[in-house]
């Protein structure tokens, strides 16, 4: 799988997405799913969660699951019914919290899979055994004891397997492929939400 080279700071997310789409036959440009991307902010403070993600792999006619644990979602509802339940919250919800509950009505609406779960190493494990790859997102700060990056900054990678060491790992900042071991990446992944996108191609 190619990955391709996120074009500026903010577009890791959306370099992943591309390299998704584009291992399956397309030939999309960064700019062409910018069209189609609504993050919240804008500039240095913009944000492009995981779920948001999900929604613009899901405008390109894609099967996309969400699987992970964000409190914004998991938290607090009130009915069986999760899409009743965040409807309810984004009444209550401001900011990014709204933001968020509306990416997640969007992504349903759209017929995106959302399953709230745990995700353990060995869950991890078993979803790349059934899966080609994965997006997630990491907090990179925790990758590296020397490095001085912001404890803020969070960053999409794709997994595209693992050894009896680590996972491989696929990094849209550089182009080149890593292999972190399980602890360190364990770190970084549950730093930030820990989350993740399937994606595959609509049979």
């Amino acid at each position: 799988m190619k990955i391709y080279k996120q074009e500026i700071d903010k577009s890791c997310g959306v370099a992943c997405i591309r390299s998704v789409l584009n291992h399956y036959g397309n030939n999309y440009s960064e700019k062409d799913l910018w069209g189609k991307n609504e993050p919240f902010g804008e500039g240095e403070n913009m944000l492009n969660p995981i779920l948001s993600l999900g929604v613009l792999a899901l405008k390109f006619n894609m099967d996309v699951e969400y699987i992970g644990y964000n409190p914004i979602i998991a938290n607090g509802n009130k009915y069986d019914n999760l899409k009743e339940s965040l409807e309810d919250k984004y009444k209550s919800y401001f900011s990014f919290g709204k933001y968020y509950v509306d990416k997640a009505i969007e992504f349903l609406n759209l017929g995106g899979k959302l399953t709230i779960e745990i995700l353990t190493l060995d869950k991890i494990k078993k979803i790349i055994n059934e899966n080609e790859f994965v997006i997630v997102e990491i907090k990179p700060a925790f990758l590296n004891k020397n490095s001085r990056i912001s404890i803020g900054m969070n960053h999409k990678v794709i997994i595209t397997g693992y050894t009896d060491k680590g996972f491989k790992i696929l990094n849209p900042s550089d182009e080149k492929e890593y292999e972190w071991d399980f602890d360190t990446f364990l770190l970084a992944f549950y730093a930030a939400v820990p989350e993740m996108l399937i994606i595959k191609p609509k049979n």
